[in-house]
Formats: C-alpha cells, structure tokens, sequence
C-alpha cells in the first residue's frame, strides 16, 4: 500500500550483498514508459495478460525504458536536472544495471499492489507486504493531499478479477476526500491479498509496528525467509539507521514524501493528532474488521532480545 513503508524497507533489503533496489517502475508518472495508469494489473483495462508479462520480461532482464521522471508540481531548476539526468526512478535502474555480481533485484514499488496475487502465483515472485495500520495511511493521504481516482482503479479491477468492490453510498460519496480515499484503497489492497499472507508459502506480511519495535531481529527473519545474506555489515546498516532516526524529534510534515528526520516510535501513532473523531470512526467503520485480522500478523512468533527493541 502506499505511504506503508516500502521505501525504508526495500533500501534496507537491497542492503544485503550482491541486491539493488528498482524503485517504482509501475509508478505512472515516473516509471516505465508504457504504463497507462497507476495500480495495472493484468486483464485490468487495457492491460492483457501478455503485455503485463512482458513488463515482467523486461524488469528481470533489466531491459527498461523510462518515462522523463518529472512531477507536475515540480517547476525550475530541478525540473530542468531531472528532465537531464531523470528522477529516483531512472537513476535506481541505472544502478541496477552498473552493479557488479547483482543477483538479486528488490523490486519496490507499492503501485503494483493489486498485481501481487498474479505476481505470486503466475510468476513465483516472493512479495513482501508492508502492514501499516489504515489510521496512519490515512492521515499520510491527509497530509501530502493525495487522492487517486477510485472509480476509475476499482472498475479495472474488477473487470480483471471479476471481484465487484461496493461500499456504503455515505463513504463512496466522500471518496475524493484524502481520508476516506485511503481508507477505501487501504481497504481493497488487502483484501486482495488477506488469504495468502495467511499461508505458509504465500506473500510474507511485515508489520511495521512489530519493525518499529525490533528492527535488527525482524530484518534478520525477513532476510532469512527471502535467502537473503545477513552480515555483520547489513546488521550495523540496520542499527544506524533505527538508530538515528529513533533520535530525531520530528514526526512528519507538510507534502514531504520521505523524511528521514522523524520519530519512528510515532510514526504509526501521530494519525491521532491528525485525524479528527469524524475520520477515526470513518477509517475504523471502514478497515477496522480487516485490520484486526492481519494487524496481528508476525515475522517472529515469540520475543527476541534486540538491540534497538
């Protein structure tokens, strides 16, 4: 799901030796040149089973071709240097591909979300899914002003997993507001995937509470379940970086996408002070159900000692 987690999370698994990280090639603005819309999924729209497994293609054979990288908002100088050296997205796939001995790709991309059963099951792809509680999804929509078009997402989807998504008229009525827009997306992004995080071989459900709380011991089951190396180097990589962002004061602000100067230990708590009683109830009327299901979910059944924990 967007504002989940996924960026903090690929840039420490492409940590591991002979990995990089391929940031958002699905992302319509920014990503692969042929990507119509956000959220693609195969048999969604105009996207066949065959043109997405050709992206598929591509990506693993990392024969890419990206759109300029430029967001609307961006204006000036620095929409000028990326129209020249291109955005985050471009520039990680540069990297990719100049990685000596790379052997593993950490595909992040949260745009492709409603892809991640057809990834699993057609392409045997391992997926990682980012669990942050709607509440505080909600309140990042809130914050960066974000609201994709629900009508336009839910109809391919449903034309694609002929799964019909209906909510009360009272909510879909409010469904351009930031919020509500989260919520109803936080809500259909994981129901379309709630049986397989519960399989033993299906998706692997990371809950950033339980990360938050033990980073070094949580990373090390993540890397393990995905065979990944975890050396000495990549567990001081950990211990720095929760380190130091557990020591910043700040908690997010204004439409900045990615801070690293915040408190972690309210990153999942700080929606209280942003969310009036009015969102809470509709966020809880919403994905509460569901959230109590696969909130609980763990990476380590019993307590760990952790040096950050």
């Amino acid at each position: 799901m967007p504002r989940s987690g996924t960026t903090a999370v690929g840039d420490v698994l492409a940590s591991a030796p002979g990995t990089a990280v391929l940031h958002e090639p699905f992302n319509y603005l920014v990503g692969l040149r042929d990507i119509p819309h956000y959220f693609v999924l195969p048999g969604g729209g105009e996207v066949s089973e065959s043109i997405f497994d050709q992206w598929i293609a591509e990506i693993r054979a990392l024969r890419l071709r990206y759109k300029p990288g430029v967001f609307p908002r961006e204006s000036g100088f620095r929409r000028l240097i990326k129209r020249m050296l291109g955005g985050r997205a471009v520039n990680s796939y540069r990297r990719c591909v100049l990685t000596p001995g790379l052997e593993t790709l950490i595909w992040k991309d949260p745009f492709a979300c409603l892809a991640a059963r057809y990834l699993h099951e057609a392409h045997g792809i391992p997926i990682v899914v980012t669990l942050r509680n709607p509440w505080a999804v909600a309140a990042s929509f809130k914050r960066m002003r974000w609201a994709f078009n629900l009508e336009e997402i839910f109809s391919r989807a449903a034309s694609a997993t002929r799964i019909e998504h209906s909510f009360d008229d009272r909510i879909w009525q409010r469904r351009n507001e930031p919020v509500v827009n989260a919520a109803l997306l936080w809500s259909v992004v994981y129901s379309s995937v709630q049986d397989l995080l519960t399989q033993e071989d299906g998706l692997i459900g990371l809950s950033l509470d339980e990360l938050i709380q033990r980073p070094t011991t949580v990373y090390a089951a993540l890397f393990d379940r995905l065979g990944l190396s975890w050396t000495k180097s990549v567990e001081r990589a950990v211990v720095s970086r929760y380190q130091a962002e557990q020591s910043e004061p700040q908690i997010p602000v204004g439409e900045k996408a990615h801070d690293r100067k915040r408190d972690l230990a309210s990153i999942n708590q700080y929606w209280r002070n942003l969310l009036d009683d009015d969102e809470q109830a509709l966020v809880t009327e919403t994905c509460g159900e569901l959230w109590g299901i696969i909130g609980g979910l763990r990476m380590v059944d019993s307590p760990a000692t952790d040096p950050l924990g």
